[in-house]
């Protein structure tokens, strides 16, 4: 830490994330031997698994200055790898049952009211919390409990939004969080639009999440050599943040990947809806 800084007081930046990983891994119980493995294996191979997060200089990742102890590395990585795999086989799922009952979810959900439409368009943060806890080892549950926070508070950090494609931005700015009661919500005018189902979980493509090409030109970028590398990068610094440079690691992809699960989870209290509706 700098001095004088806390971790309470980084405004959920990627260098709060790092310190509040840390902090819990390390002063809050956990350690080598409370759960994490010290036997090292290839780290590349899970880097390279992770294809929406790679260009040819991603495997610059395995060698770079990391905040954290080697075998804490590999964990998290291994468990970015899974966190992919359960994301796509989930979306893979989902949409076989969205396109089997779409007629009637779709007049289910024109049946109900606007509480309704809110509350199935609601997500605690206790469930992911809760989906961690099952899927992930000690050392990315505590990453991903830091980086759900940080998409609490994402507008603090000042960085620019970490979509890289217009349905990815749409989701992002309808996604908002309701601090006093704890949950993700969507943007109630989103929730009325005619068409608001489909836009929120259109066919799938092949890849999990968009990769925006080097050569974008995205003005969002700021001028960065490498976007994807920039966007996707968990080892480099974070240049993102408005006007200044920080010597945290960036954890963008991490924060879209969450923001996927919301998605999916959006969807399955949608599904819930229509089977409700069969048991009338």
């Amino acid at each position: 830490l700098h001095p004088g800084r806390s971790i309470y007081s980084m405004s959920y930046t990627d260098e709060w994330v790092v310190q509040n990983t840390v902090h819990q891994l390390f002063f809050g119980g956990g350690c080598s031997c409370c759960g994490l493995s010290t036997v090292q294996t290839d780290l590349s191979k899970y880097i390279a698994m992770c294809t929406d997060a790679s260009d040819p200089e991603l495997k610059e990742v395995e060698d770079a200055e990391s905040p954290w102890p080697y075998f804490v590395r590999e964990e998290v990585w291994k468990d970015r790898v899974k966190f992919r795999m359960l994301l796509k086989k989930k979306r893979k799922q989902l949409h076989a049952e969205k396109s089997k009952n779409k007629r009637e979810l779709l007049e289910a959900w024109k049946s109900q009211g606007g509480k309704v439409r809110r509350d199935l368009c609601s997500i605690k943060v206790s469930r992911l919390h809760q989906f961690a806890k099952k899927e992930f080892d000690r050392a990315y549950q505590t990453v991903f409990v830091s980086v759900a926070r940080q998409v609490e508070h994402f507008e603090e950090t000042e960085y620019k939004k970490d979509s890289v494609a217009k349905d990815e931005a749409w989701f992002e700015s309808s996604l908002g969080f309701r601090a006093k009661d704890g949950v993700f919500c969507m943007s109630e005018s989103d929730i009325e639009e005619a068409g608001f189902i489909d836009r929120l979980f259109p066919e799938p493509t092949t890849s999990l999440l968009p990769r925006r090409p080097p050569d974008s030109g995205d003005p969002d970028t700021k001028g960065e050599k490498k976007t994807v590398q920039a966007e996707a990068n968990q080892g480099k610094p974070n240049e993102d943040r408005s006007g200044a440079s920080s010597e945290a690691f960036s954890f963008r992809a991490d924060r879209r990947l969450i923001r996927h699960l919301l998605r999916i989870m959006f969807l399955e209290n949608l599904l819930e809806l229509t089977k409700f509706c069969e048991s009338c």
